[in-house]
């Protein structure tokens, strides 16, 4: 299988809504591979990959003062509360 491009340096440019709204897709498609038999290896291995270069992003952004923890807390929220409205509307 062909490895994707990916640029961690991309994820400067999200806003942090967006940064953690593409983390919890990730966290929850990453969830569901790992689980399945038929995901193959490179391909869990790549979105854990991705998935850590999200990670050191928002510790990044944490640790630099950019974003709180009480921030984190309300996107969070606000994440679920989408993910679940668009899991009602498919």
């Amino acid at each position: 299988m062909a490895q994707s491009y990916f640029e961690g340096i991309s994820l400067i440019e999200l806003s942090d809504y967006d940064l953690y709204y593409r983390f919890r897709k990730l966290e929850n498609t990453l969830t569901i591979a790992e689980s399945s038999k038929f995901v193959n290896f490179e391909t869990k291995t790549q979105m854990r990959e991705f998935y850590d270069m999200y990670v050191a992003e928002l510790d990044r952004r944490i640790d630099e003062g950019l974003l709180s923890t009480d921030e984190l807390d309300e996107i969070d929220e606000k994440v679920d509360n989408q993910l679940e409205e668009e899991k009602k509307n498919g």
